[in-house]
């Protein structure tokens, strides 16, 4: 059943240039299904750590493609916060270039 949830909602969605990239680049998604009758009590915290990082001044910069789709059934809510880290601390430069798509 959530399969099939999943997969109507993972390759509709139209959306622009970005959106289309990390499609492209995103290797996993993460999937956040609360159905009807499921009562989320605590905040769901989810955490995206870049790993790679290029000097302030390089032509490089890493990228990282972090993709969620959220399912929420009638009458059901959930609270999500998305924190974004570099490991390599604040001298570096990342692009993230995330979506996360949410469906009421």
């Amino acid at each position: 059943m959530i399969m099939n949830r999943v997969s109507e909602y993972a390759s509709s969605f139209l959306g622009d240039l970005f959106w289309s990239l990390n499609g492209v680049g995103a290797p996993d998604i993460i999937v956040v299904y609360v159905p009807e009758g499921c009562k989320v009590e605590s905040t769901l915290h989810l955490r995206f750590l870049s790993l790679k990082g290029d000097k302030i001044d390089s032509k490089m910069l890493p990228i990282s493609n972090p993709r969620v789709l959220v399912l929420v059934e009638n009458e059901e809510h959930i609270n999500i916060v998305e924190e974004y880290m570099g490991a390599d601390g604040d001298e570096k430069s990342y692009w993230t270039n995330a979506v996360m798509e949410v469906v009421i």
